[in-house]
C-alpha cells in the first residue's frame, strides 16, 4: 500500500484552520493509500525519516514552513507535491520574484523597494496612484494598498513598518482587470484553468458572478502565466495572478507555488477548478497524481480522471473580492 504524508504548519494563531485543512487533504487522499499527517516542527526530520512516506502532500501555509519542509524532504530524498525549496524561496519575496521575471522580459509593474524613510523621498515625486505591498509574502496579488498621493504613501508605508520593520515594495498601479490563474501539471502538459477575475465588490458577501473575458485576452494571459511557471520552475499546481496595464498588456502580480485548496468558491483556486468540473476532492487528488507522475512514484490505487474542460467559458468568471 502506498504511504502518503501530509505536512501542516504549527502557528498557534491558526492551528485550528490548518488542522481543518489537513483533514480535508487527508480525506481526499485516502483513495491512494495510508495517510499520515506530520506537523512542520523540530521533530519533522526524524518523523519523516522514520515513517518514510512514498510521497508527501505539502499543506503548510506559512512561507518559512513551506521552505523548511521542502529542504527536509529534499535532503531525505522523499518526493513531495509542489515546487522545490529554491522555487519556494524565490517566490517568497516579491522583489526577487519580479527581478527573476524581469531578466526573462516577463512584464511586471515598475517597482522600488523602500527599506527606510529616505527611500520614500524620490517616490513622492512619482506619478500616482501607486501600490504598496510588503516585499515578502508574495502569495496574494490583492494584498495591497493603493495610495493616491505622497501623504497617503508615507502614512501607509509607516503603518506597515510599525507592524513589522521589513522592506516595502512600491510599484506602479496597473489600472486594468486582474486575474487569478490556476495551473495544473508540469512541462508541456501544464494546463491553465479558466482565469478568475479578481474584482473588488461593495458587498463582501456577494457570490461569484459572470463577466466577459475576450478570447484574445484569455490567450494572452495564458501565455504570460505559462512562461512565469517555466521561469520560476513552478510544479504540479500553482497560482499566478495577472493584472492588465492601461494598454491591456498582462503583467504578473504574484505567484503562489502552493495555493490554498481549502475553503469554498470564494477561493479563486476552487472557483477556477469548479468551472472545469473539478470539485475540491478531485483537485487535491489530481495534484498528488501529477506530482507522483513527475517523481516516478507508482500509485497502485488511483481514481480514473476525466479530461479537463479547461477552456474559458464564453463569458469567463468573476470573483468579487473582499478588499482592494
Amino acid at each position: 500500500m502506498t504511504r502518503l504524508g501530509v505536512t501542516i504548519g504549527l502557528d498557534d494563531t491558526r492551528a485550528a484552520e490548518w488542522a481543518s485543512a489537513a483533514a480535508v487533504v487527508s480525506r481526499a487522499l485516502r483513495v491512494f493509500g495510508e495517510v499520515d499527517v506530520t506537523p512542520t516542527n523540530s521533530e519533522l526530520p526524524a518523523a519523516l525519516a522514520s515513517r518514510r512516506p512514498d510521497v508527501v502532500f505539502q499543506a503548510a501555509r506559512g512561507a518559512n514552513d513551506r521552505v523548511r519542509t521542502a529542504v527536509t524532504l529534499e535532503q531525505l530524498g522523499i518526493p513531495f507535491t509542489g515546487s522545490s525549496s529554491s522555487a519556494l524561496t524565490l517566490t517568497a519575496s516579491r522583489e526577487r520574484m519580479k527581478e527573476a521575471l524581469g531578466t526573462r522580459l516577463i512584464p511586471t509593474a515598475v517597482f522600488t523597494v523602500a527599506r527606510g524613510p529616505e527611500d520614500l523621498v524620490p517616490l513622492t515625486r512619482r506619478s500616482f496612484p501607486l501600490v504598496v505591498f510588503r516585499a515578502s509574502e508574495v502569495f496574494d496579488g490583492r494584498d495591497c494598498v493603493v495610495v493616491e498621493d505622497a501623504a497617503e504613501l508615507e502614512r501607509e508605508v509607516h503603518k506597515l513598518w510599525a507592524t513589522a520593520p521589513h522592506p516595502v515594495l512600491v510599484e506602479r498601479y496597473l489600472p486594468g482587470s486582474a486575474f487569478g490563474c490556476l495551473v495544473l501539471g508540469n512541462g508541456a502538459d501544464r494546463v491553465v484553468l479558466p482565469p478568475v477575475s479578481l474584482v473588488s465588490g461593495s458587498n463582501p458577501g456577494e457570490s461569484p458572478s459572470i463577466d466577459h473575458v475576450p478570447e484574445g485576452l484569455r490567450e494572452g494571459v495564458e501565455r504570460v502565466v505559462l512562461e512565469t511557471c517555466r521561469v520560476l520552475d513552478l510544479r504540479d499546481l500553482a497560482r499566478v495572478d495577472i493584472a492588465l496595464s492601461e494598454r491591456g498588456v498582462p503583467h504578473v502580480l504574484s505567484a503562489d507555488p502552493l495555493p490554498d485548496l481549502t475553503g469554498d468558491l470564494s477561493n479563486p483556486v476552487l472557483l477556477a477548478a469548479d468551472s472545469t468540473g473539478l470539485d475540491q476532492v478531485e483537485l487535491i487528488q489530481r495534484t498528488l497524481h501529477v506530482a507522483a507522475a513527475r517523481a516516478g512514484v507508482p500509485l497502485p490505487t488511483s481514481p480514473m480522471f476525466d479530461d479537463l474542460r479547461y477552456r474559458t467559458p464564453p463569458r469567463g468568471l468573476r470573483l468579487r473580492a473582499r478588499h482592494a
